[in-house]
């Protein structure tokens, strides 16, 4: 279990289109700002953290070149300091980007795969990446909510698809889907959202 969790830094292929995307630039300034917002708010609750996250994947879904998507992630998650916004217009800003952008906001605009394998391996790859942010905010804040919550939920998935017949297709393959699939996923919600559709089918 633990050396597929360590799998999901994953190669991802981009989906075409089926939306105008917003831009690198952009969705790295919609990071910025909901950040911002929620800081100056007192506190940066994981919802505001996981929202801001989420620009940073629509980023890195359109950002070019071959990096595998959980890479580009953490790459565009460290330079969120070159994407400064005026704090004069970081409320506005915010609420420009969740208009332009609502599944940030917890709309969904899909659903899970109908096929059951494809399912688990999405819920695998999108999970992984919130029990991370999950484990951090624990760390920085002393709440585990957010990871007791999804540490079991992600357990759940990781074991299903080591009993699927697709587990015995190599470490690589395996780590290719779940990063496609986590990346794919952006197009259906946010990491929360599609978490919560994930758990809500283990039912």
């Amino acid at each position: 279990m633990i050396s597929l969790l360590l799998m999901l830094a994953a190669q991802a292929q981009s989906p075409t289109p089926t939306e105008a995307p917003m831009t690198v630039e952009r969705a790295m300034r919609c990071a910025s700002a909901t950040r911002q917002v929620a800081r100056a708010a007192g506190k940066l609750a994981f919802a505001d953290g996981v929202r801001s996250v989420y620009f940073i994947m629509i980023a890195a879904r359109e950002a070019p070149g071959h990096e595998p998507f959980f890479e580009r992630v953490k790459s565009l998650t460290a330079t969120i300091g070159t994407y400064p916004v005026a704090a004069n217009i970081a409320a506005d800003m915010t609420a420009s980007c969740l208009k332009e952008e609502s599944r940030a906001g917890g709309e969904a605009s899909g659903t899970l795969p109908a096929d059951a394998a494809e399912r688990d391996e999405m819920c695998a790859g999108t999970i992984a990446l919130l029990d991370g942010l999950a484990i951090g905010y624990r760390n920085s804040s002393g709440d585990g909510a957010p990871a007791a919550r999804w540490e079991p939920v992600l357990a759940t998935f990781v074991q299903r698809l080591e009993r699927s017949a697709k587990s015995s297709a190599g470490a690589g393959n395996m780590s290719m889907i779940l990063g496609q699939e986590a990346q794919l996923a952006t197009r259906i919600g946010s990491p929360e959202t599609v978490a919560g559709m994930c758990e809500a089918a283990l039912h």
